[in-house]
């Protein structure tokens, strides 16, 4: 990488365990008013946080941590058997002011410092396009960065991420949240809005879940359509279907979903 890369160290890291390796990437956004904000406080001894890397707006990269080391940044989540993810990846905050700020589009001289940063970073560790995730991949219950906004089609054409390329939808209606699954399975009219019996209603919640965790999300797979599987298929829509944000599975994100299972594993 030929980049200008200034040193900020934070003191927030420790050893990854043992036999550790480093099998992912996770992007983030800083989520704070300025980039000056945001290195302090992962650079800020006590403030518990920090990456790997930082890139600013105009392109600048900040090395925070160095790879070897274990950065704070993914907190609790998980991703496929990996239930700290800390100890597995290199983490990369991207200034952004988020949506409590301003949430607003990742400009090209960021993305452009971020695909020399992931070429280099790639190569290095011997990672593949599915290994870079997002915050929210990891911990959809709590995070929604780097947001709907992020370019992850335009990262599929360079070759660090995934992307469908063909989808064929389900012909029958979508899934979303049962106040209580028992019920709703059982009463006929909210079955006929599905256009599902209560049997193959739940197979299909069962079979939306099972691609889910292909795909590596950390879902409970019950056959039961709750806030923790639409906090998932929301994480899952902001990346991949990021035009309409709800947690309802309709027939093109479920299609998207199935597309991208097979394409994880």
């Amino acid at each position: 990488m030929k980049r200008l890369v200034r040193e900020a160290l934070s003191p927030n890291h420790n050893a990854r365990p043992p036999g550790a390796d480093i099998e992912l990437v996770v992007v983030h956004f800083t989520g704070m008013e300025t980039a000056a904000a945001a290195l302090r406080e992962l650079t800020q001894l006590g403030s518990g946080v920090s990456a790997h890397w930082m890139i600013d707006e105009d392109g600048t990269i900040y090395r925070l941590v160095p790879e070897d080391r274990r950065a704070w940044h993914a907190g609790l989540g998980s991703w496929h058997d990996w239930h700290d993810v800390n100890a597995v990846s290199v983490g990369i905050e991207l200034v952004n002011p988020g949506h409590d700020h301003g949430y607003r589009s990742f400009p090209d001289d960021q993305i452009d410092a971020l695909e020399d940063l992931l070429a280099d970073t790639f190569k290095f560790h011997g990672l593949r396009p599915r290994d870079l995730i997002g915050h929210s991949d990891v911990a959809p219950e709590r995070k929604q960065d780097p947001g709907e906004l992020f370019p992850w089609e335009r990262l599929a054409r360079t070759g660090f991420s995934i992307w469908p390329e063909e989808v064929v939808e389900y012909p029958d209606g979508g899934l979303g949240v049962m106040d209580d699954a028992e019920d709703f399975i059982r009463d006929e009219e909210s079955r006929s809005e599905f256009g599902l019996d209560s049997i193959s209603l739940r197979e299909s919640v069962l079979e939306l879940q099972e691609n889910l965790r292909t795909i590596g999300y950390g879902i409970e797979i019950n056959g039961i359509f709750g806030s923790q599987t639409e906090a998932v298929v929301a994480a899952f829509q902001r990346r991949f279907r990021p035009g309409a944000v709800n947690g309802y599975a309709d027939s093109e994100t479920r299609a998207l979903i199935q597309a991208v299972a097979q394409i994880s594993q």
